[in-house]
C-alpha cells in the first residue's frame, strides 16, 4: 500500500489522507472511505507531518547523523537556498518511517516497528573544509510504501 498526504486544489490549507492506487487518490479518515479524487485534484504533502526526529543513516555502517525535522517538506514545495549557502548537493536516500516508540529497538524486533519506506533527498550545504552542514532542507514523499 502506498500512503500519502495531500490537500484538495479547491480546499487549500486542509491536510487529507488517502491510498495511492493506479493515478487516484482514495481518501480515508483511517476507518472509513471518503471520497475519491483525481491526481490532477489534489496538491501533495509531505507523507508524514513534521517529524519528531530525523536521522540519515550512512550507507554500510551503523553511525548515523542528526537531521533537522523542521526542514522536512514535501514533493511539491519550493526549497529556499539559504542566504549562507554557497553551493548545495544532495544526498538521495531512502526513509524507513517507524511507528510507535522507535527508540532502542533490538535488531531482532525492528520490523515489527517499520511502517513503511518512503523516498528523500536530502539538501545539504557544501563547505570548503570538507564538511556538510544537513539543516538545509528534506523532501519526502510522495507516499509511504508499506512493507507488504
Amino acid at each position: 500500500m502506498k500512503f500519502c498526504r495531500f490537500e484538495l486544489l479547491e480546499d487549500p490549507g486542509t491536510p487529507r489522507t488517502g491510498i495511492a492506487y493506479e493515478g487516484r487518490i482514495f481518501e480515508t479518515d483511517g476507518t472509513n472511505s471518503i471520497g475519491v479524487h483525481e491526481a490532477m485534484e489534489i496538491r501533495l504533502l509531505p507523507p508524514i507531518g513534521r517529524p519528531g526526529t530525523v536521522r540519515l543513516f550512512r550507507p554500510g555502517e551503523l553511525a548515523f547523523d542528526y537531521n533537522n525535522p523542521q526542514v522536512v517538506f514535501g514533493p511539491n514545495e519550493t526549497l529556499l537556498m539559504p542566504p549562507h549557502a554557497e553551493r548545495i548537493g544532495l544526498l538521495p536516500a531512502l526513509a524507513i518511517v517507524v511507528g510507535g516508540a522507535g527508540a532502542q529497538i533490538p535488531v531482532a524486533q525492528a520490523d515489527d516497528v517499520v511502517l513503511g519506506a518512503c523516498l528523500a533527498n536530502v539538501f545539504t550545504t557544501l563547505r570548503d573544509h570538507g564538511g556538510r552542514a544537513f539543516d538545509v532542507g528534506t523532501a519526502i514523499g510522495p507516499a509511504i510504501t508499506t512493507p507488504d
